[in-house]
This record gives C-alpha cells, sequence and structure tokens, in this order.
C-alpha cells in the first residue's frame, strides 16, 4: 500500500508507518512518500497535480511539451503553465484559448492556468526529468538547489523576471 504524504510539500521523504501491528505481532508496512516534483500547487486552497494537465497539453499538436508550477500571487497561488511549441507553432490568444478549454473540458476549472507562456527550452535533471521546482524558486527570485543535477542549466534563464508574471 502506497500513500502520497503532502503535508510537507518541501522535501522529498519517504517513511515507514507501522501503528496496526496485529496481535502476532507483525505490523503491515505502508510508506508514505513526498515526490520530488510536489510544489504545492494549491489555487483557493484546493490541490491540483500536474499530471492532468500535462496529459492535456502534450495530446495537442502543437504543443511539444509543457511544465506547469504555482506562482504566489495576491495571497494565493496561481497555475502558470510554460509550453515548448512544436516547429512553426506561435501561442497566440487562439491557442490560449484553445489550451484553456482543453484542460476545463479534460480536467477541473481549478486545473486551467491563470498564465500560458511560450519557452524555447525546459530545464531538465540529468535523469531527463523536467525541473518544476527549480523553475518556480527561479520565478520567486529565489536561488536553485542542485544545479549540479541539471543537465541544461542555462534554461533556467528563460524563467527569470518573466514581465507577464508580473501582472
Amino acid at each position: 500500500l502506497f500513500e502520497e504524504d503532502m503535508s510537507d510539500a518541501t522535501a522529498p521523504t519517504v517513511r515507514s508507518d507501522t501503528s496496526n501491528e496485529s496481535a502476532a505481532g507483525t505490523a503491515p508496512l505502508h510508506f508514505f512518500v513526498n515526490h520530488e516534483g510536489w510544489d504545492g500547487r494549491n489555487p483557493g486552497g484546493v490541490r491540483i497535480g500536474t499530471a492532468e494537465i500535462y496529459r492535456q497539453v502534450e495530446q495537442m499538436a502543437e504543443v511539444e511539451e509543457g511544465l506547469c508550477i504555482g506562482q504566489e500571487w495576491d495571497n494565493d497561488v496561481r497555475v502558470v503553465l510554460f509550453v515548448r511549441l512544436r516547429g512553426g507553432a506561435t501561442l497566440d490568444d487562439a491557442l490560449r484559448d484553445k489550451i484553456r478549454a482543453n484542460i476545463r473540458a479534460n480536467a477541473t476549472p481549478r486545473h486551467v492556468p491563470a498564465k500560458i507562456i511560450a519557452v524555447a527550452d525546459i530545464p531538465r535533471t540529468i535523469s531527463g526529468k523536467i525541473t518544476e521546482l527549480a523553475v518556480r524558486d527561479i520565478v520567486h527570485g529565489r536561488s536553485v538547489k542542485n544545479m549540479d543535477a541539471l543537465a541544461n542549466p542555462e534554461a533556467l534563464k528563460l524563467f527569470e523576471n518573466v514581465p507577464e508574471l508580473q501582472v
């Protein structure tokens, strides 16, 4: 049995719980995993996962891949989606509307990003995973931990001082 414990989304943790010991003294083993990619996106106090957003966006012909973060904004958190587009595609209002409509129809209104921004590259770890936490830190003006773990740290520059995120 695996369960996710999101009570402390600041660091990955794995712990076991043996509180339900049987009369024979054997304990069922439960793992609680706080995974690395979670950054606590909770607009309006509702936690959402990025997988649902990625699933909707990355099936679109215009989008190569996406990266989603929660940006602290106006005493809340707003969903921001960065997209790397396929060759020839342009992120205009029509494509933004199409992305939002697709997410709203196939996920929930809470998953719909407040901002959708095109980027030329998305930072990844050496193992190939996208780095939501590093992007979130850059967007909030914080330093990034473990820069050595990034395959393309130069991509983080694309997320610094983005004008669309100031309004």
